[in-house]
């Protein structure tokens, strides 16, 4: 009613630019889970995996490449916190993963930085470095085929993660605004050195590296979203994460179509990093992002009341 002033009625673009709530609803920024949930009832589609949101509290995912590769896995996450007024929301949750034949080659490929490659002279170079876009002769380049013991090399494999986000109204009248901070630690050095053999067909020593910080697979991350239109939003992390590796979008994309996953051994290490882009909702139900470190972009289907 209040666009109507002396019996003329407003354009209708003039109360667009104030909103309340913008179309996409983040379940993750990038690849880190957020602590608000998908609605119960609703099956959505990535890129990456699909899941379903048995309750408001619970829902349930599955990276479908590993499916299909042996490896059935599935990903429960719980909000056990939840506090939510007019101008502010409040979540923690807590997640797994389980992975019942997780390839070992994966985790090979994701801590290659943490394998070292030692030759008859003492050198040594850590096996991210050794493959053919970084040695000059690719006789000398290794794979992970060089380095992991043949034959299947399957585990049981378990990851856990904490949670905790929080979006506010922002103060502009444009959406909300939101943060979310999270920690998630693996069992994927539980017998590491039963993965790798200890010398190349060449002679070269083959060991995981005995730094400190390589004692514990973990990441933490902080993350950041805002609304800029009701279907535009802007997302950032930044991160510490001992397995993480950057990798140019070629590359990425060779990786991913392998296999569906992105477990390549090269890389340039970067173990705090950060990153941010764009996220734009074609409709409540499908939307489509970009930035600047792998995957690079993203795609996500939801469909209400499955």
């Amino acid at each position: 009613m209040k666009r109507y002033h002396g019996g003329i009625l407003d354009r209708q673009s003039e109360e667009r630019r104030k909103f309340y709530r913008s179309e996409a609803q983040l379940l993750s920024v990038f690849m880190d889970p957020t602590a608000f949930p998908l609605a119960g009832n609703t099956f959505y589609a990535s890129g990456l995996s699909i899941g379903y949101g048995l309750t408001d509290r619970f829902m349930i995912t599955t990276k479908f490449g590993s499916d299909f590769n042996g490896d059935l896995n599935l990903h429960p996450r719980m909000r056990f916190y939840h506090r939510k007024s007019a101008e502010k929301e409040v979540a923690a949750s807590w997640g797994l993963g389980i992975h019942r034949k997780y390839p070992s080659k994966s985790v090979i490929g994701k801590y290659s930085h943490a394998i070292n490659i030692t030759d008859s002279a003492g050198v040594i170079t850590p096996l991210n470095e050794m493959t053919k876009d970084k040695v000059a002769n690719s006789d000398d380049a290794l794979n992970i085929d060089d380095v992991a013991f043949p034959g299947d090399g399957r585990r049981f494999y378990a990851e856990a993660f904490l949670v905790f986000s929080s979006r506010r109204v922002n103060p502009t009248g444009r959406g909300k605004i939101g943060w979310t901070l999270g920690a998630k630690v693996s069992n994927a050095f539980v017998g590491r050195g039963d993965i790798i053999k200890p010398v190349t067909a060449g002679g070269d020593a083959i060991s995981w590296s005995t730094e400190s910080k390589y004692s514990v697979p973990f990441r933490t991350w902080l993350s950041l979203e805002y609304d800029l239109r009701k279907d535009l939003k802007f997302v950032g992390s930044a991160w510490v994460d001992n397995g993480y590796k950057t990798l140019s979008f070629g590359d990425t994309f060779d990786d991913y179509t392998d296999n569906f996953s992105l477990d390549s051994p090269g890389g340039e290490v970067s173990m705090i990093d950060f990153d941010f882009g764009l996220l734009y909702a074609v409709n409540e139900s499908f939307r489509i992002g970009v930035h600047f470190q792998q995957p690079y972009i993203d795609f996500y289907w939801e469909f209400f009341e499955f």
